[in-house]
């Protein structure tokens, strides 16, 4: 989430179903507040393991076998060690 994000549509509309936002949180979110209900989400359904931090997206396709899994194929570099990823 850039530092400058607000969202422009409405907590509930942009929520996720399995993980409505805190009540007390501002109708159209603000950054912290984005990153906050993110974070909440990737800890409560133990998703963390599977972010790649400080990585470039260069590509992504459908996998071989999307027509049966619906996998992509995600190709990025890793910002810090200038190793590519897929």
């Amino acid at each position: 989430v850039m530092k400058s994000t607000v969202i422009n549509t409405s907590k509930e509309f942009m929520a996720f179903s399995d993980y409505p936002p805190p009540i007390d949180y501002p109708n159209y979110m603000h950054n912290t507040k984005l990153l906050e209900y993110f974070r909440g989400y990737a800890t409560k359904f133990d998703l963390i393991k599977y972010v790649r931090f400080r990585r470039r997206v260069t590509r992504i396709e459908p996998a071989d076998d999307y027509e049966q899994t619906g996998c992509w194929m995600i190709y990025s570099v890793n910002l810090d060690k200038k190793e590519t990823m897929n």
